[in-house]
């Protein structure tokens, strides 16, 4: 599990910078009416919020990271039981089972 964290990591590190690096170059070289300022304007608000979903993420992976060295990965922070093998494949970053999160999102929790 933690090479796939760390893969995970490094892909999303690799797409941030791509990002910025497009960013920064569009920035540079473009140049265009008032309409198109307010749509780029618009596309960066985008990015910014993407870039924030992808901080997230990043801290999600790094705290997993830190749970598999303290002996922690793969209990739930709720209810202190294992979770599940399947889920930790799909959401290997997650800290809650299946059925505390489905508590979570019914607002029994």
């Amino acid at each position: 599990m933690t090479a796939m964290l760390k893969e995970m990591r490094e892909e999303l590190l690799e797409d941030v910078t791509r990002s910025m690096r497009e960013e920064s170059d569009h920035l540079r070289f473009n140049v265009g009416d008032f309409y198109d300022h307010a749509s780029e304007d618009r596309q960066r608000e985008l990015a910014l919020t993407l870039s924030n979903r992808e901080r997230s993420k990043l801290h999600q992976i790094d705290d997993a990271l830190k749970r598999i060295e303290n002996g922690e990965y793969g209990f739930c922070e709720v209810t202190g039981e294992k979770i599940g093998e399947e889920r930790l494949i799909a959401m290997p970053f997650t800290k809650l089972s299946v059925e505390a999160q489905e508590e979570i999102e019914r607002g029994d929790y």
